[in-house]
């Protein structure tokens, strides 16, 4: 028999720990008369299986640090927060926009990946609308200009009695 060697190269690279996305489902904005929010968060590995984990969502304002509202929970490809807004009160972020960040930690690797989204805070617009109606009066036509739509609508009158003495139509179609 005849021995043979036969030799192989090989490399043997670092273990790379599997990557994971976290993504925030936030409202467009908030209004400071809303009772709370609602935010959902998922996690998925790069190979699309749900993370195992913990879930750290932090609520701040960028310009005052000290201010922040925290909650920990249990994530299993996705879990929801509804924060209070009385919780956002008390801690005085109230003011423009407020930032919102989700840590996620991989319960096998302990691989922490986050992402964070700006969330705009705006107090609810009571509007009245106000019509100011200019009529020119132009032989048998009638042009009115409605101030709040900035545009001229013109209408025509079927007049049946000419203006009386105050300067009104007594009957006009």
């Amino acid at each position: 028999m005849m021995d043979k060697t036969i030799s192989k190269g090989f490399t043997v690279d670092d273990y790379v720990l599997p990557k994971f996305n976290v993504e925030l489902i936030l409202p467009e904005k908030i209004y400071t008369t809303n009772t709370s929010i609602s935010v959902q968060v998922t996690s998925k590995f790069t190979f699309n299986t749900d993370v195992y984990g913990s879930c750290k969502l932090q609520i701040y304002d960028e310009n005052n640090l000290q201010h922040f509202y925290e909650q920990i929970r249990e994530i299993i490809g996705n879990t929801s927060f509804t924060i209070p807004m009385s919780d956002i009160r008390s801690q005085s972020l109230m003011y423009g926009s407020i930032k919102i960040r989700a840590l996620v930690t991989d319960n096998a690797t302990a691989l922490t990946m986050a992402t964070e989204k700006d969330l705009p805070i705006v107090s609810p617009i009571t509007t009245t609308t106000t019509t100011t109606t200019t009529t020119t009066r132009l032989n048998r036509f009638s042009i009115a200009k409605d101030s709040y739509q900035e545009s001229i609508i013109l209408r025509l009158f079927v007049l049946q009695s000419m203006p009386t003495r105050q300067g009104r139509l007594d009957k006009c179609e």
